[in-house]
């Protein structure tokens, strides 16, 4: 009975370390499998996140381009301004010199005695008058 017995543990204990060799088995292909995917999901959110990146830099290029040619817009709208401010200090200049001629030509009528009933600039020639066009015949002879 004890060979029979023996024989009945040997057979248990084959069948527990075939069972426990499958298990082992069994994890190792599921570790196996496990780090396939997590391998698979690492190339993937790395492929994602280079594709992100590139993007972004894309982007990035995309805006700093657009500063540029902004800067490059404001830069000639100075620039442009800068000449009508020059411009218009030339015809405030000018606009001074043709204000003190006047003044200087109305001081000397009055000293003179020329001058009538408080207007300072009084015409000697007669009142010009303006066409149809808005011209007068005085600064447009061949519109008259």
């Amino acid at each position: 009975m004890r060979t029979y017995l023996e024989g009945i543990q040997a057979n248990a204990s084959q069948r527990l370390d075939d069972m426990m060799w499958d298990t082992l088995d069994t994890l190792k292909g599921g570790q196996q499998e496990t780090m396939r995917r997590l391998d698979g999901l690492e190339n993937r959110t790395n492929r994602q996140f280079a594709e992100l990146q590139t993007r972004l830099s894309n982007r990035m290029d995309g805006i700093e381009t657009r500063f540029d040619g902004l800067d490059r817009r404001i830069d000639g709208v100075e620039n442009r301004l800068d000449g009508l401010s020059e411009k218009f200090d030339v015809m405030r200049a000018d606009l001074k010199r043709v204000i003190a001629a006047q003044e200087a030509h109305s001081c000397g009528r009055e000293a003179a005695g020329t001058q009538a009933s408080g207007s300072r600039l009084e015409s000697r020639s007669p009142p010009v008058r303006a066409n149809s066009w808005g011209y007068s015949s005085k600064h447009a002879p061949h519109m008259a």
